[in-house]
């Protein structure tokens, strides 16, 4: 992923398709920034009973972790939402390794750090323009304002404390 030769990244894939193949995540990321030579990632799936890195020796094994969306909600009470929730705050407590949240990701990082996330009145699916800070940019992004797609019933509804939005 760029000139970060050597690197190592976690997926953690919350959609629980224990179907799905770990390459999924490989070639969406790579249509992203292709992974150079040395770099590796690893898939994991806590839906479907895999285990998450819990200590501080165990996260900075990595240094990304992505947390992908689900159709599970941030808000529901499962065990492996709240070892997931453990990791982030583990992950929050320290600077090397960086975190990801993509959709559910996004909100269960928010939640685990102390924002809120509550259900929509209906479901969006819809394309969204979204303008991230400055401070979220790198080399490898070419213009600020970028078209999502939006897939989600539940939203972040309180940013957790120094949160930017």
């Amino acid at each position: 992923m760029g000139s970060l030769g050597g690197s190592k990244f976690l997926v953690v894939d919350a959609l629980g398709w224990t179907d799905a193949k770990d390459d999924l995540f490989a070639t969406a990321l790579s249509r992203i920034d292709p992974l150079d030579a040395g770099e590796t990632y690893e898939v994991v799936k806590p839906k479907a009973g895999e285990r998450v890195p819990e200590t501080l020796e165990e996260v900075q094994q990595y240094d990304g972790i992505v947390i992908s969306g689900s159709a599970t909600s941030a808000n529901d009470e499962l065990e492996w939402i709240d070892k997931l929730s453990e990791m982030i705050k583990v992950i929050a407590s320290q600077d090397k390794t960086r975190l990801v949240g993509i959709c559910f990701g996004h909100q269960l990082v928010a939640k685990a750090l102390g924002g809120s996330v509550l259900k929509q009145d209906k479901f969006i699916l819809q394309p969204e323009r979204i303008e991230p800070s400055s401070t979220l940019w790198t080399a490898n992004v070419s213009d600020a304002s970028q078209l999502l797609l939006e897939s989600h019933g539940d939203q972040v509804s309180l940013a957790p404390p120094g949160a930017e939005v």
